[in-house]
């Protein structure tokens, strides 16, 4: 009922909030500016300050849903296409590029892998996995790096819930990546998903920390970067003072980072709270 005693302007902007959101407001016409004024005072629309930006959404679910519902495909398609377009002939942040390469998705139109790939990892970071998921077979798709697209594939599926199948995802990003052998810090990575996998099978922990010292084997300065899940994974099996034992000959090199030493701390702290 909102919706429909809205002007020919106003519905036109509620149609693009509702297919692209959320917009800047640098996504919109200088025209639009009457009426989102207007539409904001009859509590449709929905602003955000975020990082230095004006982020438009409109201002529940249900009014999305609702305009979409009432618009032809045809119609959607052209909208999320006309978008990405003018989004991307300017210089792009990060943000902008996962919102492209959704929209780009959401159309059904080709993107470019590397910008797909780049999405899959923003989304990953956000914390978004189901679009993480969705983003990475559209990668794979579209000819992104195999072992790292079902990297984070994997990594989404396994927090969706998904053990099994993400157990199957990470095996096959183990077969890719010796088919085709990236940098040794791409091992490390495959290896650590694929046991944390692992550790909610019956005997997945023995069977986790095989996969990890078969990595550390290969390149030994692995250990640094393993010894959080192996910690893990030697406490799951109550090996406290083995996993105490691995923490210290593992200690991090001079130039790392905050990272990485957050994540020795939480190694260390592992098997002595359990000690």
């Amino acid at each position: 009922t909102r919706l429909h005693y809205l002007d020919s302007a106003q519905t036109a902007l509620v149609e693009l909030l509702a297919v692209c959101h959320p917009l800047s407001s640098e996504d919109l016409p200088p025209e639009s500016r009457e009426s989102l004024v207007s539409l904001e005072h009859a509590g449709l629309v929905g602003f955000e300050e975020r990082r230095g930006r004006t982020w438009l959404t409109l201002s529940h679910p249900h009014y999305s849903e609702a305009v979409r519902a009432s618009m032809s495909r045809i119609a959607t398609v052209d909208m999320l296409v006309d978008q990405a377009n003018l989004v991307s002939r300017r210089e792009m942040t990060p943000e902008d590029e996962l919102r492209v390469a959704l929209w780009r998705l959401d159309a059904g139109v080709e993107s470019d892998p590397e910008i797909l790939f780049r999405a899959t990892h923003l989304a990953s970071l956000g914390g978004d996995h189901s679009r993480t998921e969705h983003l990475a077979v559209a990668a794979m798709e579209a000819g992104a790096p195999t072992p790292e697209r079902l990297l984070l594939q994997g990594q989404a599926v396994w927090t969706l819930g998904r053990v099994t199948e993400a157990l199957d995802i990470r095996e096959r990003a183990t077969k890719a990546y010796l088919d085709k052998p990236g940098s040794p810090e791409l091992t490390g990575q495959i290896a650590a998903a694929y046991a944390s996998a692992l550790a909610g099978s019956p005997d997945g922990n023995t069977r986790g920390l095989e996969i990890l010292d078969a990595a550390i084997e290969a390149h030994p300065y692995l250990s640094r970067s393993l010894a959080y899940p192996r910690a893990v994974l030697l406490l799951n099996l109550e090996y406290a003072t083995l996993a105490e034992h691995a923490v210290e000959h593992a200690t991090p090199c001079e130039d790392a980072g905050d990272v990485q030493l957050a994540y020795f701390d939480m190694a260390k702290a592992l098997p002595l709270s359990a000690l």
